[in-house]
């Protein structure tokens, strides 16, 4: 489903400043990407070589570019994969999502949006995943706890004696935020691995490694691209097979 403003309402605080909430559905997220290996097939290549003894600048024969690639992902000798390293600038995700993000911290690190400050900016945007919608609309319940919740903290943070770092806790997992997010491809073919699954929250997750795949393939080529891979792609169980604490496949029967 695309990205969707399905209800934008007017609050006040105790104090009458005005602020809004925008509730949006679908696939929310964007991915901008903004740095990236420039020659990172032949540094691939290059580095996987160097496994051989094979440590000069001497020219890579026709067909190896290809070859050490398809090679170093064979083998747990993957030091040159870690090599390549991305940045991109997660957009529009729900802080749940970022809970799940951060997971991975051996070649990864991350600049998110702090919550602080979202007092100052005078509108908030939450995410509705569609299981929320009740006929197009958000469901009755949902809409009053992120609105309760949300108008609680613009309260909180106008008292005397309570701080934005205090009064943020009521602030709802769904709320929209912002995330810079450097990884290296060893670390990011685990997260593809994992995340691309219909087990993963699709309006977040799945457009996330959607777009993220895309980029990588549209900078880097599709060699390189073609290494984030998950399980479905090959063919595998993706491994949630326990019936007490998984969800069904819905995308294939193994």
């Amino acid at each position: 489903m695309e990205k969707t403003l399905i209800k934008e309402s007017i609050h006040y605080s105790a104090r009458k400043r005005k602020f809004t909430i925008q509730f949006w559905t679908g696939e929310v997220a964007e991915v901008h990407i903004l740095d990236w290996p420039t020659n990172a097939l032949e540094t691939l290549a290059r580095a996987t070589r160097g496994y051989l003894g094979n440590y000069t600048m001497d020219p890579l024969k026709e067909g190896e570019l290809e070859l050490f690639c398809s090679e170093i992902q064979k083998t747990p000798l993957g030091t040159p994969v870690e090599m390549l390293n991305f940045v991109f600038l997660v957009r529009d995700v729900p802080r749940s999502f970022t809970h799940q993000l951060v997971r991975t911290r051996i070649g990864a690190s991350y600049v998110q949006q702090s919550t602080r400050f979202l007092g100052a900016l005078g509108s908030y945007k939450v995410l509705v995943p569609g299981s929320c919608l009740v006929a197009g609309k958000v469901d009755p319940d949902y809409y009053n706890g992120i609105v309760s919740s949300i108008l609680a903290y613009a309260n909180a943070v106008e008292k005397e004696g309570i701080k934005s770092e205090d009064a943020r806790q009521l602030l709802p997992h769904a709320m929209l935020t912002h995330v810079f997010w450097s990884i290296n491809m060893k670390a990011l073919k685990l997260v593809y691995n994992q995340r691309w699954c219909c087990c993963a929250e699709p309006s977040s997750w799945l457009p996330v490694m959607r777009q993220v795949k895309q980029l990588v393939t549209s900078v880097c080529g599709v060699t390189v691209g073609s290494m984030l891979t998950a399980p479905i792609d090959r063919g595998e169980s993706c491994g949630f097979n326990s019936a007490l604490l998984d969800q069904p496949c819905k995308w294939k029967k193994y």
